[in-house]
């Protein structure tokens, strides 16, 4: 009696580990594909948003440039609307902290202001 011995089975289980082996590498190339697109795009997004916010500063120092008694809670440009505070910490200044969150992302920019001559003696973006 001769015994048979499945050839096949042993070509079968290599094709089958192979494929699994690839599939999981695929997987794990898309993953780290899917990251950089969402990193790039969470970038970009915040890129946007600081240039939304200094555009929101420079309509604030106009508007503190014409009425050095300007002040407002929110200040709108075509593209954002952003947050205010305006403080006086010295006589003939201005302290100006302007913000705006999109998209889960927050930037704020603050401004020390001389009101005469009109100065800005400082910025400074966290």
């Amino acid at each position: 009696m001769t015994q048979h011995q499945p050839r096949g089975a042993v070509l079968l289980l290599n094709v089958l580990v192979m494929g699994v082996v690839s599939i999981a590498a695929a997987a794990v190339l898309a993953r780290g594909s899917l990251d950089s697109y969402l990193d790039s795009a969470t970038a970009l997004s915040a890129w946007n948003t600081r240039a939304q916010v200094f555009g929101c500063l420079d309509e604030v120092m106009i508007q503190i440039k014409k009425n050095n008694d300007f002040s407002s809670e929110t200040i709108f440009t075509g593209d954002a609307t952003c947050t205010l505070t305006i403080t006086t910490p010295g006589v003939g200044q201005r302290l100006i902290i302007v913000s705006l969150t999109e998209n889960n992302i927050t930037r704020q920019v603050t401004v020390l202001v001389a009101l005469s001559p009109f100065i800005v003696n400082q910025v400074t973006e966290p």
